[in-house]
């Protein structure tokens, strides 16, 4: 999230399967989990700029299937706050499937979101962003 102008702002991917989502991935091996966080946004936004860890917005988990693939995996997924030091420019991770990275003021994000599990994490990330505040 980041604030600009009196607005709050929070970051969301748009998929190749017209999904809205916040970037998350794979924590390396000895990666620290923040810092999979930190680098796995940078890498699916292209975004720039400070970045400082405010909380954790709780975990889910959920079962995917891999382009091509019949296997079904299951993904447990674990997000965290994030300040961006400002609106900085963003390209998204195309060879991931994202089609577009955008800056989206937190009282339109709600809509925007297709699953509930993130719509859950953005009320608490609100609230962290308050208590921050």
């Amino acid at each position: 999230m980041t604030e600009e102008n009196g607005e709050l702002f929070v970051l969301l991917l748009h998929t190749d399967k017209d999904k809205w989502v916040f970037p998350k991935g794979n924590i390396g091996p000895g990666e620290r989990r923040e810092a999979a966080a930190e680098r796995e946004i940078r890498e699916e936004t292209g975004l720039a700029g400070d970045l400082d860890l405010l909380g954790t917005l709780g975990s889910h988990q959920y079962f995917y299937r891999v382009k091509g693939e019949k296997e079904v995996r299951l993904k447990r997924v674990e997000l965290f706050l994030f300040k961006a030091s400002r609106k900085a420019a963003l390209a998204p991770q195309l060879g991931e499937g994202f089609v577009e990275a955008l800056w989206v003021l937190v009282h339109e994000a709600k809509a925007k979101l297709t699953f509930e599990a993130d719509k859950e994490a953005l009320k608490k990330a609100k609230e962290l962003w308050r208590s921050w505040a």
